[in-house]
């Protein structure tokens, strides 16, 4: 059966559940938007500018809702959507990046938009497919899919040109779309209960906790009321606990500035990542807690909640449980 590859693209995102794509039509992709239009599950929605439209889909992607996708135009699209394309990158978010691209069944260079997105866009993505046959078009569609949502999460990139979108060529067999695959676990239960173990012998524990916690809200509360430690958050983490809860300590990260008059003594926050120890004999080097960690903070939640008010950061033993590179991390106080 002869198909064009527009048609092909919309039956791929269909059945990878994509319910909203975003972007600018143009000259190199009004055939997949004519497409778009006639799908009755997927709703393209406009933007202003390809920068708005990768932070959008960026933002679907986090909130779970389906796979955050763009459908922009190539050269100057790819590159206003940049931006948002490295963030999700740096930030292990899944994201489809689908863009038309000059006819390459001409011979002729230097055509409108002519330019290589691949080597563009290869610093900040798992992996560019050109589409080149209309037989490629769905089985690519899912091998990005499946790329953007395994192991650590990431945008692709998928490349149609404008002929194959224009001109009608035989489908060949359409595999079937399988089950998404599953994320990869980075906590095994030796991760757990070392971390268990930390919190159990901490004189004054407290919980910093990130955005791969936001699906364990319930449980971080509990933990939480279980230990009468303090909980604060980083800025993508915000959701992981709830902000009127007599715990929530507020949001921070990284360093804050050293006690002063009407400060809470504390000194410096820093992260100790478990993969890059830091040497105990270096200066400014971070400890784990568990060497010794100041006990400064009081011992009482309800203090903690009082002064979260002048020094939000101010825990002392903390876990951190994190998306990438370990399953948790240990943060100290390091007395100025």
């Amino acid at each position: 059966m002869s198909r064009t590859a527009a048609s092909l693209l919309r039956e791929a995102l269909e059945n990878v559940r994509v319910r909203h794509t975003f972007g600018i039509p143009g000259v190199h992709n009004t055939e997949i938007y004519d497409d778009l239009a006639r799908s009755p599950t997927i709703t393209p929605v406009l933007v202003t500018h390809e920068g708005a439209a990768a932070f959008t889909a960026d933002a679907v992607s986090r909130c779970g809702t389906s796979l955050g996708t763009l459908v922009i135009v190539p050269a100057a699209g790819v590159t206003h959507a940049a931006n948002g394309i490295a963030e999700a990158h740096l930030d292990g978010i899944p994201m489809l990046v689908i863009a038309g691209g000059i006819r390459r069944d001409t011979g002729r260079r230097y055509q409108l938009h002519d330019l290589d997105q691949h080597a563009f866009l290869k610093p900040i993505t798992k992996g560019t497919w050109l589409v080149e046959r209309h037989a490629d078009a769905i089985p690519t569609i899912y091998e990005a899919v499946r790329a953007a949502t395994s192991g650590e999460p990431g945008p692709v990139f998928v490349e149609i040109p404008v002929n194959p979108q224009l001109i009608a060529g035989e489908e060949g067999r359409v595999p079937p779309w399988g089950s998404p695959v599953a994320a990869e676990v980075h906590c095994s239960a030796a991760d757990v209960a070392e971390a268990a173990q930390l919190l159990a012998g901490a004189a004054s524990p407290g919980l910093f906790v990130g955005w791969g916690a936001v699906d364990a809200s319930a449980e971080v509360a509990a933990l939480a009321e279980r230990l009468g430690a303090p909980v604060s958050t980083t800025l993508q983490g915000l959701s992981a606990f709830p902000a009127d809860h007599p715990l929530h300590a507020g949001a921070g990260h990284g360093r804050h500035r050293p006690a002063g008059p009407g400060r809470c003594p504390g000194g410096l926050l820093q992260t100790h990542p478990l993969h890059r120890r830091h040497r105990a004999d270096q200066p400014g080097a971070v400890r784990p807690w568990h060497e010794g960690a100041p006990r400064r903070a009081g011992a009482l939640a309800a203090r903690h909640r009082l002064n979260a008010a002048r020094d939000p950061l101010r825990t002392t033993p903390v876990v951190a449980w994190t998306r990438q590179p370990s399953p948790f991390t240990t943060l100290t106080t390091i007395a100025p």
